[in-house]
């Protein structure tokens, strides 16, 4: 190994040194100028924008935008300020040391961070930052500007770009002269040194001192970086090494203490500390959050009352029972579950544990970590919730496996909905096809009291069929309210519901095994919200449990029906082939096999033995004259052609001739090939003599009736001659008494008392009274007698212009008259305007002792008939008379009441029976009365 001496080496190392020196101390010198001009640079940027931040919030606050613009302009005036902003909470350019930028977006100013700017106006702190020699600063500035008398707060963010490069620069400069200097005389110690070799140790030992010196000061940068491998190198060198290790170390700590700011910061919990008098010594941001505080209004606060801190129920703990403060005072941790309360006054239920800090085996406060569980709470309620469902669900497969009968059924299904799942009412309704599409409730449980009767639901797409169950139906989708106080579906039912605790409902279709709809499944909860996707899931598959329970039952019982009517039809059909006397038989057309049963072979005059059981033997005992035609119909129902329906003769041995009737049916194969045929035979030979016979009556009765139409014939001629003398040879005599008691009464009446003039006046009356009936006779005679034209007739039409022409015989003008759109109808043009008249005559007459007299004119139209209708408001009749109305020359009121013959509704009778209709009348005495009359809707029938 190479040894160089002291003496060669120390003056040679201190020329070295002093380069390596100058270049170091360069170094150092910049680095710290660097590190002083920062902080210097970040403290005036703090003191003035903190001074600036607080002019600002003083002139806003007193709306003086244009001082705030004055105090931002000066202040941009500092040297090295760059850009210079405030902006307001939608990151728009309020002030600016450079007008353009004003009114404009933020973000589009170099420098300026919007997500930086978010973060400070959240938090309420300022932010500094150094970018490539340039500090940027966000500070948060109170925005309460005055609008129309209202004071709003926002927040805003005063942003700053500060320049530090012409200071780095100065501060190089400075480092390069300082080193220049050193190094020189570095050099010139060197070189004295070199001379003086002995001070290289002295110099060495000094080194290590001052450099021990600083840091024990607390420089932990510095270092004695001593080479050589003699002694004081080898200290300068463990020196070195202690120094690295202890900065290391210190890093470390630093590090560390970052990261656990980081995670307090970070992490979902709330976290906050207490000292021992229970005062908020530091709060994580999530803890902010949650509770809705800012970090100045809880630091330094008395925590029991900064945070409202109940147990579950809500009830407060007294200051002396708080298990949060009972930790630092009893030295234990404590875990719970409460309530927690935020500033504007809501809670949420937490779960907390607190736990003490000990500082050498002595208490100096605690740290409470607490979490909202509101979505556990809420996760619980709802598996509690779908358990309970569930369990209704498994209960209600059990009552669907044992039912027997369907209302029982159902009203199980309803009870388990309600108890076990702790619903508060539920119903099942089944869909009505009536025409108003009403929903009839058939079974329901839990708190009902009346709620259905009175709720009139629907499946109509109207006001009451828009709920829940009506859309169910219609849509064959399940429907909810989840809030009965607020959803509009609601509406119709909301006061009824609320009163009884309803709050949300869901109803749920039922189902056939064709998917059509049948009924519903309705279930009503005492909370909004109620029905989550999930429970709704479980509940559409116990309403398809229930409708497929309800279909299986049905087909049950059906099934149990139909083997009971098999057996019936069984026991009937082989009574009413024993009482029918009728013959069954079965052909086997691959084996030519027909076989008998024993009424077959008495209709056939045979013994069992004496019949080969063949096809040709059947034909064989056929009439000769029935052979083919038999033989062609059995050819053709085997092709398909025609169904095997036919009537032959047969003859017996004894050589009597009798009438079968026969039916048939094929069994055919996959591919329609006839396989088999079964049928049956009774004897019709009863029925053909009486059919012989009824022909023969037939012709004897219609030779009958022939004569009896001419004998009608001369009879309607011989009374239309006698209607026509009655008209000619009565109304002559009454034509004359009339006149003589005219005469009378002009020419002789001043020899005529009082009471000759009043009889002469009532002969005169009964005369006219006479014509009348006259006419009212003719009338139905010609009603009876006269030939139907019928055609198409404008109801509605006739009916106004028959009124028209009565209207000039209407003694009171308040008379109110309604005719309703009346449909057409055919019928007699001429006999339906008698019709009208004599009705509406009526109707005038009977009601013009009202004050208002009023008359309607309406129609019912039904499936097969149209019912046409004349009401008044009159006199009215005893429905115990109603019979007697539409007698000839009947009246239920005296002619001093009202006038008239007592014909006029025999004639509307007559001329309604005629076009196959039919007249009756509802009434009540002094209430009115209404006159129908119906025409087949086909016309005559």
């Amino acid at each position: 190994m190479i040894r160089i001496r002291l003496s060669i080496l120390i003056p040679l190392l201190l020329i070295l040194s002093s380069v390596a020196g100058s270049t170091l101390l360069f170094w150092e010198e910049t680095r710290v100028a660097n590190r002083n001009i920062q902080r210097a640079g970040i403290d005036n940027l703090h003191a003035s924008l903190t001074h600036l931040q607080n002019m600002l919030n003083t002139q806003l606050a007193a709306d003086s935008l244009e001082d705030a613009r004055l105090s931002l302009s000066v202040s941009a005036l500092h040297p090295g300020i760059r850009t210079l902003l405030l902006a307001d909470e939608n990151n728009r350019v309020m002030l600016a040391n450079r007008y353009i930028w004003e009114g404009n977006s933020a973000p589009r100013v170099s420098g300026y961070v919007e997500a930086i700017a978010r973060q400070v106006r959240q938090t309420q702190a300022s932010s500094i930052s150094l970018n490539a020699n340039l500090l940027h600063g966000y500070f948060p500035v109170t925005l309460r500007l005055v609008a129309g008398g209202v004071g709003v707060d926002r927040v805003g963010v005063l942003f700053v770009e500060y320049d530090l490069v012409p200071q780095f620069a100065q501060a190089r400069h400075n480092a390069v002269v300082q080193a220049s200097l050193v190094g020189g005389l570095m050099l010139a110690v060197a070189i004295a040194v070199a001379i003086l070799l002995h001070l290289l140790v002295s110099r060495r030992v000094k080194k290590i001192v001052e450099v021990s010196q600083r840091f024990a000061a607390g420089d932990m940068d510095v270092r004695v970086h001593l080479r050589g491998h003699d002694e004081l190198a080898e200290i300068g060198h463990a020196f070195d090494d202690m120094a690295g290790q202890r900065k290391i170390a210190q890093e470390e700590v630093v590090q560390l203490s970052l990261q656990n700011k980081l995670i307090l910061d970070s992490t979902g919990e709330g976290i906050y500390g207490l000292d021992t008098h229970g005062r908020c010594t530091f709060v994580n941001p999530a803890a902010l959050q949650l509770l809705g505080f800012k970090v100045e209004e809880l630091l330094g606060q008395h925590i029991h009352t900064a945070i409202h801190h109940t147990r579950q129920d809500g009830s407060p703990y007294p200051e002396e029972a708080c298990p949060i403060l009972a930790v630092y005072k009893q030295g234990v941790v404590h875990r719970g579950n409460d309530l927690h309360w935020r500033k504007d006054g809501s809670s949420f239920p937490v779960e907390y544990i607190s736990t003490p800090i000990l500082e050498a085996g002595k208490i100096t406060g605690a740290v409470v970590v607490f979490r909202d569980i509101t979505e556990r709470k809420l996760d619980e309620e709802a598996l509690h919730r779908l358990n309970r469902e569930l369990r209704a669900i498994s209960n209600c497969n059990e009552t669907l496996m044992r039912a027997e009968d369907e209302q029982a059924l159902l009203d199980d299904i309803c009870r388990i909905i309600c108890d076990d799942a702790g619903y508060r009412m539920a119903w099942v309704g089944f869909a009505e096809n009536d025409e108003a599409k009403t929903i009839r409730p058939v079974a329901w449980a839990g708190v009902e009291d009346g709620y259905l009767a009175q709720a009139g639901i629907r499946w109509a797409d109207t006001e009451r069929g828009r709920g829940p169950s009506g859309i169910a139906i219609r849509s064959g989708e399940s429907s909810c309210i989840q809030d009965f106080s607020t959803d509009p579906k609601a509406a119709p039912w909301r006061d009824a519901a609320m009163q009884r605790g309803y709050r949300s409902s869901i109803s749920m279709p039922l189902k056939d095994e064709s998917t059509n709809t049948f009924g519903i499944l309705t279930i009503y909860s005492s909370a909004p919200h109620a029905f989550t996707p999930e429970e709704k899931r479980l509940l559409e598959e116990l309403a398809g449990d229930l409708a497929f329970g309800i279909m299986v039952l049905r087909a049950r019982i059906e099934r149990k029906r139909a083997e009971e009517s098999l057996r019936l039809m069984n026991e009937r059909y082989a009574l009413s082939t024993r009482a029918g006397r009728l013959g069954v038989w079965d052909w086997d057309l691959q084996k030519n096999e027909l076989v008998w049963d024993d009424r077959m072979y008495e209709l056939y005059g045979v013994k069992r033995e004496e019949f080969s059981g063949a096809y040709e033997a059947w034909l064989q005992g056929i009439h000769p004259d029935d052979r083919v035609p038999s033989d062609e119909i059995s050819k053709q129902a085997q092709s398909g052609e025609r169904e095997y329906d036919t009537e032959f003769r047969v003859v017996w041995p004894d050589g009597s001739i009798h009438y079968l009737k026969a039916y048939g049916q094929f069994v055919r194969d996959a591919e329609g090939k006839p396989l088999r045929m079964t049928g049956v035979n009774f004897d019709i030979t009863g029925l053909k003599e009486a059919e012989n016979k009824v022909n023969e009556l037939n012709r004897d009765l219609e030779k009958r009736v022939n004569e009896r139409t001419a004998q009608l014939e001369e009879a309607n001629k011989e009374l239309e001659a006698f209607s026509y003398s009655v008209s000619h040879d009565l109304r002559t005599p009454l034509r004359a008494i009339d006149g003589f008691s005219h005469i009378l009464l002009e020419d002789y009446s001043d020899k005529l008392d009082d009471e000759g003039k009043r009889l002469l006046n009532v002969v005169r009356d009964n005369t006219c009274r006479m014509g009348q009936l006259i006419d009212d006779i003719l009338k139905f005679s010609r009603a009876g007698r006269l030939e139907l034209n019928f055609s198409e007739i404008d109801m509605e039409h006739l009916a106004h212009f028959v009124f028209e022409e009565l209207q000039p015989s209407v003694t009171n003008s308040k008379l109110q008259m309604e005719i309703e759109h009346l449909p057409p109808a055919r019928g007699d043009s001429a006999m339906m305007r008698q019709v009208f008249v004599n009705l509406l005559s009526n109707a005038i007459k009977f009601s013009r002792n009202n004050a208002i007299p009023k008359i309607q004119v309406g129609v019912t139209v039904k499936d097969d008939e149209t019912i046409y209708y004349v009401k008044d408001n009159g006199a009215g009749f005893d429905m115990q008379y109603s019979d007697k109305l539409f007698g000839v020359f009947q009246r239920l009121h005296s002619m001093n009441e009202f006038e008239g013959t007592g014909i006029g509704l025999a004639i509307v009778k007559r001329i309604i029976a005629r076009h196959g209709g039919r007249v009756w009348a509802e009434g009540k005495v002094g209430e009115g009365a209404t006159f129908y009359f119906s025409l087949p809707r086909d016309g005559i029938s």
